[in-house]
């Protein structure tokens, strides 16, 4: 996750626009969004995140693609907390409650063992945009 939210970083201190659309029209916060990443809300976690941290406004972004938090065994509250250490109050979904786990067939892993783990690698395995 680290590497993902370094990565956006680095390409918006270089001028990329977050607002940019590609040739099929989707928008940079679209493609964050629509990446469930197995199900998951991690990438549209990390770019809100990131988001936040150069000044923009979360909510103005998530307009149209309201966050549903959706955790896993590699990817859970603990690890959207660390996202949002010391701006909390910038993520206007913090607070919120409702969360779905999702179990990965054939991970090993279900939802009861998940509620216990985090993931501490360097990236999660979070792909760049």
């Amino acid at each position: 996750m680290q590497r993902a939210q370094s990565g956006l970083a680095y390409l918006l201190d270089l001028g990329a626009n977050p607002f940019a659309n590609d040739d099929m029209g989707v928008s940079v916060s679209e493609a964050a969004y629509l990446d469930t990443d197995y199900g998951t809300s991690r990438m549209g976690d990390v770019w809100d995140a990131v988001l936040a941290d150069f000044g923009f406004g979360v909510a103005d972004f998530r307009r149209e693609h309201p966050r549903v938090a959706r955790y896993c065994w590699f990817y859970t509250r603990r690890d959207f907390e660390k996202l949002w250490v010391g701006q909390e109050h910038l993520c206007p979904y913090y607070n919120d409650d409702e969360e779905i786990w999702i179990t990965l067939k054939g991970s090993g892993h279900d939802t009861e063992s998940a509620s216990d783990e985090s993931s501490d690698s360097d990236d999660g395995g979070a792909s760049m945009l």
